[in-house]
C-alpha cells in the first residue's frame, strides 16, 4: 500500500475550489480533513472514444488493416484523475521506471506499450528522413478540414470530423492516427493538435510497418 503521508494532502485554508498548481486537485475527503491528490489534464481520451465508437463497419475494417484493431473496443471516456498523479509522483524519467511504494518497479518500455495497446511495432522509424512540407497536397487537404482559427484545431474538432465524414482513403488514415497520437501518444497538456503524424507518415502502406511503440 502507498504510505499515508505519500498519498494524502492537507486541505489548505481558503482554497475553496480545491485546485492547486499544474492542474492538481484535492478531492474525496477520506476523513480527518485529508484529501487524495488528483491531476486533471486538458488533453482527454473522450474525443478518441467518441470517434472510435462512431466508425462504420467499413472504417473498422480499415483500422484493422492498419494494425490498430485492438483499439476499436477502446473502453475509456476518461481516466481516473488520481492515476496520472500517482504515476508522475513515482516516475523516474531518467530510467523511465515507476518505483512503487511497496518496492516494486514498472519499467516503461516500447515492448510494454505493445503489450498494453497491441499496436504495430514494425521495423520503420516513425520519424521520416524528409518530413511532409506544408505545401504538400495531403498537408493542405488535411488542414482544409480544420477551422482557420488555430485555437479551434483541437482533438474534439478532429473527432467530430471523423464522426461526420465517410470513406476509407488516406485522409481517413491520417485523421484516425492524428487523433490517436494526440489523445494517447503525447505529453503536452493541451487539446490543440500536434502535427507529428501529418509530418511523418507518408503513405498508408507504411503505417503497419512503423514502430508506433517507440514513438509513444
Amino acid at each position: 500500500m502507498v504510505e499515508r503521508e505519500n498519498k494524502v494532502v492537507k486541505r489548505q485554508k481558503g482554497n475553496k475550489n480545491g485546485k492547486g498548481k499544474m492542474g492538481e486537485e484535492e478531492d474525496d475527503d477520506e476523513g480527518g480533513g485529508e484529501f487524495f491528490k488528483s491531476l486533471r489534464a486538458k488533453t482527454t481520451v473522450k474525443p478518441f472514444y467518441n470517434a472510435v465508437h462512431s466508425l462504420s463497419q467499413e472504417r473498422k475494417q480499415r483500422v484493422r488493416e492498419l494494425g490498430f484493431g485492438t483499439l476499436l473496443g477502446f473502453p475509456y471516456i476518461e481516466f481516473p484523475s488520481k492515476l496520472p498523479y500517482f504515476i508522475l509522483k513515482h516516475l523516474d524519467d531518467d530510467t523511465m521506471q515507476v518505483k512503487l511504494p511497496n518496492g516494486g518497479v514498472i519499467e516503461i518500455t516500447p515492448s510494454k506499450i505493445r503489450e498494453v495497446l497491441v499496436i504495430p511495432m514494425g521495423p520503420m522509424s516513425f520519424f521520416a528522413d524528409k518530413k511532409r512540407l506544408r505545401g504538400n497536397s495531403e498537408y493542405c487537404q488535411f488542414m482544409a478540414q480544420l477551422p482557420r482559427d488555430p485555437r479551434k484545431r483541437t482533438t474534439t474538432t478532429l473527432s467530430n470530423i471523423i464522426q461526420t465524414t465517410k470513406g476509407t482513403d488516406f485522409m481517413f488514415d491520417l485523421n484516425f492516427l492524428m487523433l490517436f497520437a494526440n489523445c494517447l501518444g503525447t505529453c503536452s497538456n493541451s487539446s490543440m493538435l500536434k502535427y507529428h503524424v501529418l509530418e511523418n507518415v507518408m503513405s498508408s502502406k507504411d503505417i503497419p510497418n512503423i514502430d508506433w511503440c517507440v514513438f509513444i
